[in-house]
């Protein structure tokens, strides 16, 4: 059977987008936009009233807050028309009841995990061709407009690092499918972003090796380690320290095709 794509879908790899079968449901204000996000972010549980009016006015809610939020709920539930009510209220406080298949959250992590585990057996084919779409669901930070916000700093924080790691898997697989190009430009853009993270560098210094570039590949670890010494007071791990010794000695190892999960 083929699958049927939800009709309601929240996107929050970005600025928050809602979608009714594809088309933009206009959202209105910025604290109706806020809410939903909160809602978001806490999954299926919960939110208490009064943690959501602290939220929605910072700590400082005025007279009418209370009737205001109430509104902005009604509001809420007359655009999320769906099969079943999307925001329920119980003695605990709201809740928005949303599938996994709805958020573009849930999708990303579900087709990294596939694409890891396609890896790990060997398929690096059909890899790419879960990871390649999982990243391009990305149009910006996750949870954009509130990644600052008590509330969503772990759950955006969490997702960035999902990211990185999806973004490391993409070029592992490059270099497992002999694209050693796409992974070398790949891998460049992953420590452009992440410039002092270790293991992005190790790919990109592999990558080079792949090519014919050993010597560009010390020379890239020549600019981490300044860099981490400059920024941090550090030198680089000991996974970096023995691909720097393997470039130097030419191993063969470093023709075999990178370990799932690096």
């Amino acid at each position: 059977m083929p699958h049927v794509a939800p009709a309601l879908t929240f996107d929050a790899l970005g600025p928050l987008e809602v979608r009714r079968s594809g088309t933009p449901v206009v959202l209105g204000p910025p604290q109706r936009r806020l809410l939903l996000l909160r809602l978001l972010v806490a999954g299926r549980a919960p939110v208490g009233r009064d943690a959501l009016l602290d939220e929605l006015w910072g700590g400082e809610p005025p007279a009418g807050a209370t009737s205001s939020l109430h509104a902005h709920i009604s509001r809420l539930r007359s655009l999320l028309v769906a099969d079943t009510p999307m925001i329920v209220r119980d003695g605990a406080g709201y809740a928005l009841l949303a599938e996994p298949a709805m958020l573009t959250t849930a999708r990303f992590q579900g087709a990294v995990d596939r694409a890891r585990e396609l890896f790990a057996d060997g398929h690096a084919a059909a890899a790419r061709g879960r990871i390649e779409p999982a990243l391009e669901l990305w149009r910006g930070r996750a949870y954009a407009e509130v990644a600052a916000y008590p509330f969503a700093r772990a759950a955006a924080a969490r997702l960035e690092e999902t990211r990185a790691e999806a973004a490391e898997l993409h070029v592992a697989i490059l270099l497992a499918a002999g694209d050693i190009r796409a992974s070398t430009v790949a891998a460049r853009d992953l420590t452009l972003t992440h410039p002092l993270r270790e293991s992005a560098w190790e790919l990109l210094m592999r990558a080079l090796y792949r090519a014919g570039r050993p010597a560009e590949a010390l020379h890239q670890y020549g600019r981490l380690r300044a860099r981490l010494n400059e920024d941090l007071g550090a030198e680089p791990g000991p996974a970096l320290r023995r691909l720097h010794l393997a470039v130097l000695r030419q191993d063969p190892e470093l023709e075999d095709a990178v370990p799932a999960g690096r």
